[in-house]
């Protein structure tokens, strides 16, 4: 079984029939893993929210991507926003 099998088949294993006390999300970057994470999860039939953590040191590009594939899936767009100065790297 490859990856994306196996993934999918997790996912599934997360539908809200079978976990309805749970919300399942996607941390969603505007980067290729989490978009890759993202459309897994779409192909495993699941619509989770899209949690976006702007952090005010995005291109705006990138912010724009993220709401532009929320709104191409249909998906709700939860962002939270942490001042840049309050991050330590």
């Amino acid at each position: 079984m490859n990856l994306t099998c196996m993934t999918q088949r997790n996912c599934r294993s997360l539908t809200p029939q079978q976990n309805s006390d749970k919300t399942i999300a996607v941390s969603y970057s505007g980067g290729k893993d989490s978009l890759a994470t993202l459309y897994l999860a779409l192909e495993a039939g699941l619509k989770p929210p899209i949690i976006f953590i702007d952090t005010g040191l995005e291109f705006p590009e990138t912010v724009e991507n993220v709401r532009m594939t929320a709104e191409k899936y249909g998906l709700p767009l939860v962002p939270s926003r942490i001042p840049g100065d309050n991050i330590v790297v």
